[in-house]
């Protein structure tokens, strides 16, 4: 198997309830990343870079006070410092989608911990996608107004739909962009089909989904 780059797939083999949130929790940062340690990470690296600035300022002061003192002025010379570097620690992904296919049901307090998942990842610039949520899944979302936290264009029908998604979004930022034979942009055979906002779908994909989750 091979990973997709800048793209993390992640499955919990349960359901999103009162039980299990710090279970879900702690698995999904163990498997990907915990963005509460990088965004310390980062902090702390940013932290550094302003420590040595102002450093390098309050080195600099002092020695143009002594010049300037030494030449019977008190006035400083304007202060142009090099420029300080922030090593903040790379990012692996820009986006984990979350396979919800397992998940039976989540509960209020599972939604709960799920934004808070969502908001820590947005915090260091990671983007979360979720794909196929049962029919009970996002009606919870509906009632708690889930969906203030995340766009519907995140959720998706399938891993494969959010996994092009993701790609044709990559592909837009490339500087070059492949054309047809007509001159026009070349299209992808596979069209993506984000659920639509009143829950119903505009695709196969989630037609199927549907039937799924009437048999369950």
């Amino acid at each position: 198997a091979q990973e997709f780059p800048r793209l993390k797939i992640f499955r919990f083999e349960n359901a999103i309830f009162f039980v299990s949130v710090e279970h879900f929790r702690n698995t999904l940062y163990k498997c990907t990343i915990n963005p509460r340690h990088l965004k310390t990470e980062i902090s702390k690296a940013k932290m550094r870079a302003h420590n040595q600035r102002e450093q390098q300022e309050v080195e600099y002061n002092i020695r143009n006070s002594s010049s300037n003192m030494d030449g019977g002025s008190m006035e400083l010379a304007p202060i142009d410092l090099p420029e300080v570097t922030v090593n903040i620690p790379a990012i692996p992904y820009d986006i984990v989608i979350l396979d919800c296919s397992t998940w039976s049901f989540i509960d209020s307090m599972g939604v709960k911990a799920l934004t808070n998942v969502i908001k820590e990842y947005r915090d260091v610039e990671i983007d979360i996608y979720l794909a196929f949520c049962k029919a009970g899944v996002r009606e919870m979302f509906e009632k708690t107004g889930f969906f203030d936290m995340l766009d519907r264009e995140k959720l998706f029908p399938t891993i494969h739909d959010a996994v092009l998604h993701t790609f044709q979004a990559q592909k837009k930022d490339e500087p070059k962009t492949e054309t047809s034979d007509d001159g026009g942009p070349s299209k992808n055979e596979s069209e993506i089909s984000p659920i639509a906002t009143d829950g119903s779908s505009t695709d196969e994909g989630l037609a199927n989904q549907a039937s799924e989750d009437e048999r369950l």
